[in-house]
């Protein structure tokens, strides 16, 4: 099985000598889910080669870069706080002390995104960090404490959630580097957040950022009542188990899409269907989404063995998603949370053929744009294989 490189130059690409101007090389572990790496980028125009381990390999991928929305950096002058735990249903503080810092927002529109946080200590090898999103800017004692008399900012009527550094989900894996995500965080317009950021290591300093991205994070019925089609064929074929699901109406905004599940918060095998128009099934769930049908494009087993990628989408069309397990039966998904990205824009190389699809009421929809961003900035990309 072939596996996916993404390279990263500090300028421009010459085939001659591939490693001129390379900046960093990140690996997937597999085809899928994706490969990311943070970079500091100069002011100007940067290559990014997207390749595999075997050079007969061909496939379709996507690459997406988040631009830092903050930094930010502790020294020793900064504030103390009592670190914080994660996992918990509430804030809970430790004994120990941690140099801090925030950011605090407003939310311009009502959505849900995935927040990711990283950290930086050109000394320190692995480092580490704990961060927490309160729903407020107006948090008792924020900005003071000190190694004697550390602040603990635990506040239960704002706290959202606490996560550590980890690689599963963001994929970031990178000496002097760390990364944690809040995922599927619903923000409302005008409502006020903070994010407060300490390291895990009592008294460490180091640089931090945020970024965010568009995200969807849904839910499977309870109904076991959809008949999926069998997996990874090139013509539909009914399956004879039911599932659970949940479908998901979206309108194409480019002629590519490249869909996958991340690490879903339940750990569970994920896998989908994609058709043309609407095939959601009733918001009750008492009318499952049609198996076979004459709008059926493609079944594909997610999240570890490779992306839903569909070419010649029709700008401005319904399409519908019905999110399963991978799995059939009674045990396998029933009201269990997953994350779905999308990623599409501007098809590079030939033009695909266009499918053929009626648009219908949109029930619910996501999607976000590709783009790649060109400025002074930490930079995630995400390299789908399959």
């Amino acid at each position: 099985m072939a596996t996916a490189q993404v390279q990263v130059y500090n300028g421009r690409y010459t085939a001659a000598t591939p490693c001129a101007n390379i900046t960093y090389v990140a690996d997937a572990s597999g085809r899928a889910p994706h490969a990311s790496v943070l970079v500091y980028l100069t002011p100007g125009l940067h290559d990014v080669v997207v390749t595999t381990t075997d050079p007969t390999d061909a496939g379709v991928f996507a690459v997406h870069a988040d631009r830092a929305i903050w930094t930010g950096a502790t020294s020793a002058s900064s504030p103390v706080m009592y670190e914080q735990y994660s996992g918990s249903s509430s804030c809970s503080s430790s004994s120990s002390g941690g140099t801090y810092t925030y950011y605090s927002w407003t939310a311009t529109n009502t959505t849900m995104l995935d927040i990711v946080v990283f950290s930086y200590n050109s000394t320190i090898q692995n480092n580490d960090f704990v961060a927490t999103l309160y729903n407020s800017s107006n948090l008792a004692g924020l900005g003071t404490g000190n190694t004697t008399n550390p602040v603990d900012l635990c506040i239960d009527a704002y706290w959202q959630q606490t996560v550590y550094a980890e690689t599963s989900i963001n994929k970031v894996n990178q000496d002097f580097f760390a990364a944690g995500t809040f995922t599927g965080v619903s923000v409302t317009a005008g409502q006020n957040y903070t994010i407060v950021i300490s390291s895990y290591t009592s008294l460490e300093n180091y640089i931090y950022g945020i970024w965010t991205r568009p995200t969807l994070l849904g839910r499977l019925g309870t109904t076991l009542n959809y008949y999926r089609p069998n997996l990874n064929t090139d013509t539909c074929v009914n399956g004879s188990s039911p599932f659970y699901w949940d479908g998901i109406v979206f309108t194409a905004q480019q002629t590519t899409y490249v869909m996958d599940n991340g690490n879903s918060p339940n750990s569970f095998d994920t896998a989908a269907c994609l058709y043309s128009g609407n095939n959601e099934g009733s918001r009750d769930q008492t009318v499952a989404p049609l198996g076979c049908s004459a709008t059926w494009l493609q079944c594909i087993d997610t999240g570890d063995i490779g992306p839903l990628h569909q070419l010649g989408t029709v700008p401005g069309r319904n399409y519908t998603i019905v999110q399963t397990s991978y799995s059939a039966g009674g045990g396998s998904g029933a009201s269990y949370d997953y994350m779905l990205w999308f990623y599409t824009g501007t098809q590079l190389g030939p033009l695909p053929v266009t499918t053929t699809g009626v648009e219908t009421t949109v029930m619910g929809s996501s999607s976000s744009d590709a783009t790649m961003i060109v400025a002074s900035l930490a930079l995630t990309f995400a390299a789908f294989f399959f």
